[in-house]
């Protein structure tokens, strides 16, 4: 979808040139990624029910659910290495 690769290459160029330390450029290229696809996530979603039709989402939530948690706190690990507070790994 034109608008996750958009938002990639939009926060990916921001992340590389708003972040000074070389060492932490893939911490916010992985943020940046992620941040795309969230982004992308409930346009697809709805596209994809217009197509599909039955897509019920009630189904769906639980499975979201973890998987907004599980990149939660990949998120916060990648905030808190962005602001040291957290050694790099």
């Amino acid at each position: 979808m034109r608008l996750i690769a958009g938002a990639n290459v939009a926060f990916g160029v921001a992340a590389v040139l708003l972040l000074d330390n070389p060492a932490l450029v893939a911490t916010g290229l992985a943020f940046a990624y992620s941040a795309a696809y969230l982004i992308g996530l409930p346009i697809s979603f709805s596209r994809l029910r217009r197509k599909l039709g039955d897509l019920n989402a009630e189904e769906l939530i639980p499975a979201l659910r973890t998987a907004a948690h599980r990149g939660d706190s990949c998120s916060d690990r990648g905030v808190a290495d962005l602001v040291g507070i957290c050694d790099s790994v």
